[in-house]
């Protein structure tokens, strides 16, 4: 958007300030300011060698053209002026702003300059109201008025250079008057010749199939969620965006048809949008005009018209159908809040000042203001308390701010143990020879009891929520057992039970061709163990995937926290052995706790032991039994199983044990040894009869 320098000066008592400075000023208090343009002989130029004739048209100037040969044309007409280009997107919450009159409000506040935009001269003709009808709520105001009497010429000079300046293409004095309004006031207008019009107007949402040609000579397809306006026959505009090309002003027109309307700012963005036109009408009602100024433009309008044609007069009286005004806008403002969130020691006169400086209406109210918003900040501006104090800081100026750190406390945030639980699962595993895989949280239809199913599935492999990480991790195996001897698998992620359970789980699965169901269960088990202090017990119920007799349950304490077991044959590729786990990680992290104890300084001593015990006893609990038969041992592993029946028995299991002792006190002799040695021996038979060899 274009300001003209010349046009904000006409309306000021005092001089304003360079034009420079004056942008600097907007930059600061109002919006982003891209440059400062001069336009002193451009447009000058331009007529002289159009031998002032209108481009499009052929308007010939009303001002004579000089006498005296190779005059310039500056010298006659004041065409020079300064444009201060505005970047638009920092006017998207200020619809006021989309006018000079709007920014002579905001100069005047800030430069403590009186202005004035002289109100209309115009004795309002008493007749009938033009015929308009109005059918849709997307319309708030609808103003027209007819005129006869018409002239249609090129304007003045000046008018056509100012505009020519803002970027708008002169056409003819009726047009240009609508321009004028646009770019002074910032409402839309729009001039219909009045003998194209069959009835009355209506305003409605265009009918499907619905064309219209437009003054860009282009055909648009309407669709009913457009809004126009038409007559009893036709289409004659899109309403908010474009004129019709068959309704619009010619050089045979003589009486018109002046409109200024306000529509919805969703309506008109959206037809905007689908049919790829913008224009400046449509990019001023996106920002939701203040349909108040309607009466100001069109009262403007027909006093420019009555000065531009000498015998053109008001032929009805002017139709105004205002639907949806602006609410009346009321906020309690508190000065101390204002002062405590900005740091600014504002008093309260300076405060209510400022604001009424802008056009609110301020009262004390107790402690607080109570402040009347005016309708032209009302238009999704001016909405909550902060609004006000974001005016009266910038009114006041944003540099008075001074630069501080905040006084705040902080606070070392809440560990978060499942995400910390899961990093370290990632590290540990990942170290020890495991690969992390991810799969979609859903699979296909099974049989599984309190499935949640997926209501719109991607595909019919994708209808039902995982209850289980196994199943998915399952596909993996028989295209990575193609390549790999073995495969150690794990996966973080949830499983979902219905109505409304999930869990945070981890599975590890390993699978291989050549190992024993028995060693890849205490690979797993090994995986299971390096993510926290559990133990695996037996249970009587096994899960449905897990061999019915090599199965068990990981306790964390007195908890039961998951499973663990061989997995069934029929989940698995002919030849193929595997074993799985799956640990619920809040109930791990939610009673698992770390103790560190001191390394200690003093060596340890190595004893290996051979035990002959019944096969059906756990090997985790014969090694818990040893670590509690002596506070010096350090660690306790099973280096070999051997069961075989015809060598030692049907029910009868070799275990070779390999027990660490170290003291935190002293250096162990190999008497303390042999004591400690012979303790453990003696638990083991007295708790298991076991058979030392």
């Amino acid at each position: 958007m274009k300001l003209s320098y010349a046009w904000l000066q006409e309306h000021f008592s005092a001089q304003l300030p360079p034009a420079n400075a004056l942008s600097e000023l907007i930059t600061k208090h109002i919006a982003e300011v891209e440059g400062v343009e001069e336009t002193a002989h451009r447009y000058a130029n331009k007529m002289a060698t159009t031998d002032l004739l209108g481009i499009d048209l052929g308007w010939k100037s009303t001002e004579p053209v000089p006498a005296a040969s190779g005059q310039s044309l500056e010298g006659i007409v004041e065409l020079a002026d300064t444009l201060i280009d505005i970047d638009n997107k920092s006017l998207t919450h200020r619809p006021d702003l989309m006018g000079h009159v709007g920014f002579c409000r905001e100069l005047g506040a800030l430069l403590g300059i009186d202005w004035s935009w002289p109100p209309p001269n115009v004795s309002v003709l008493s007749g009938v109201a033009f015929p308009v009808s109005v059918h849709t709520n997307a319309c708030n105001r609808f103003m027209a008025v007819e005129m006869s009497g018409v002239k249609v010429e090129g304007s003045a000079l000046k008018t056509q250079a100012r505009l020519e300046h803002l970027g708008i293409r002169s056409i003819s004095n009726i047009v240009d008057i609508t321009n004028h309004v646009l770019l002074g006031i910032g409402q839309p207008m729009h001039a219909f010749d009045a003998d194209v019009i069959q009835g009355e107007i209506i305003v409605r949402n265009a009918q499907k199939g619905e064309e219209l040609i437009a003054l860009d000579g282009e055909t648009y397809a309407l669709e009913p969620t457009d809004m126009v306006i038409a007559d009893a026959e036709k289409v004659l505009s899109i309403a908010g965006i474009m004129g019709g090309l068959a309704s619009g002003v010619t050089k045979k027109t003589t009486r018109i048809v002046l409109e200024c309307a306000n529509f919805d700012a969703t309506t008109i963005r959206k037809t905007s949008a689908r049919l790829g036109l913008r224009s400046e009408s449509s990019m001023r009602y996106e920002k939701s005009l203040a349909p108040e100024q309607c009466q100001q433009a069109i009262l403007t309008a027909i006093e420019l018209v009555l000065q531009s044609c000498r015998y053109a007069q008001m032929t009805s009286g002017i139709t105004d159908i205002f639907q949806n005004k602006t609410p009346q806008t009321n906020i309690l403002l508190r000065p101390e809040w204002l002062r405590q969130v900005t740091g600014l020691s504002v008093p309260d006169a300076e405060i209510e000042k400022k604001l009424m400086q802008l056009g609110f209406s301020v009262a004390l109210s107790g402690s607080e203001f109570s402040v009347d918003v005016p309708w032209w900040r009302a238009t999704k501006d001016i909405e909550i308390e902060a609004d006000l104090v974001e005016e009266v800081v910038r009114m006041y100026g944003l540099d008075a701010i001074e630069s501080s750190l905040p006084e705040l406390q902080t606070y070392m945030p809440l560990q978060n143990s499942t995400r910390s639980f899961q990093h370290k699962a990632r590290n540990v595993l990942s170290q020890s020879g495991w690969n992390e895989v991810m799969h979609y949280s859903f699979h296909e239809k099974t049989d599984a009891k309190n499935a949640v199913l997926v209501q719109n599935p991607l595909s019919e492999n994708q209808i039902e929520m995982r209850t289980s990480l196994l199943k998915n991790m399952l596909a993996d195996v028989e295209s990575s057992l193609r390549t790999e001897s073995k495969i150690q698998l794990f996966e973080l992620g949830r499983t979902y039970i219905a109505p409304a359970q999930e869990t945070e789980k981890i599975g590890l699965l390993v699978c291989s061709m050549s190992e024993s169901p028995d060693d890849l269960f205490f690979t797993v088990k090994a995986g299971v163990e390096r993510l926290g202090c559990i133990s695996v017990k037996g249970v009587n119920e096994s899960p449905n995937w897990a061999h019915p007799n090599k199965n068990g349950a990981i306790f964390n304490g007195e908890m039961a926290i998951g499973q663990i077991g061989v997995l069934h044959p029929a989940l698995l590729p002919d030849g193929a052995n595997g074993a799985y786990a799956e640990i619920e990680i809040q109930s791990l992290t939610a009673t698992s706790s770390v103790t560190y104890i001191p390394v200690s300084p003093y060596p340890s001593v190595k004893r290996d032991i051979s035990l002959l015990v019944q096969e059906k006893t756990p090997e985790g609990e014969i090694m818990n039994a040893i670590k509690q038969a002596s506070a010096v041992i350090e660690s306790v592993e099973c280096l070999d199983r051997y069961a075989d029946a015809a060598a030692l028995g049907g029910d009868t299991k070799s275990l070779h044990m390999r027990i660490m002792y170290r003291s935190a006190e002293k250096t162990l002799k190999d008497a303390d040894i042999e004591a400690e040695n012979k303790a453990v021996e003696d638990i083991l038979r007295e708790k298991y009869n076991a058979e030392i060899r």
